[in-house]
């Protein structure tokens, strides 16, 4: 009797299994959109802190890319993250395609005409949301 009344740590398992399951089928839309956003595109890391429509908040872009440094190696991390670039105009732009919402991101800069920069700047603006 005794015997029977013990529970085996299979049955225990397989009942919480059972449980998790059924509680991933009852929030299905909120786990899968959780997953959606946690895999989403990103903006560059040097203007995460970067608020839309308020280009003076990109600090970390603004240390990076400050008076003095050199245009060339703006224009390198313009490609490496995949920024569309128009080097006559300076300026550059770029869509970042995430959840909530999607991203305009748009760089300009000028330079004193020996390859050093006197200006750059990020503005970063919504682009959509769900």
């Amino acid at each position: 009797m005794n015997a029977r009344r013990k529970l085996r740590p299979g049955w225990i398992v397989g009942s919480a299994v059972v449980g998790l399951l059924v509680l991933a089928a009852l929030n299905f839309e909120t786990l899968a959109l959780g997953a959606a956003m946690l895999l989403a595109e990103k903006r560059p890391a040097l203007l995460s802190d970067a608020h839309w429509q308020d280009p003076s908040s990109a600090r970390r872009f603004e240390r990076r890319f400050g008076e003095g440094s050199a245009e060339q190696d703006l224009l390198n991390w313009l490609a490496v993250n995949r920024f569309v670039v128009d080097p006559a105009g300076r300026q550059a732009h770029r869509s970042v395609e995430s959840l909530p919402c999607n991203e305009g991101i748009e760089i300009s800069w000028t330079s004193d005409g020996s390859g050093q920069l006197r200006t750059a700047e990020a503005t970063v603006s919504e682009a959509g949301c769900l």
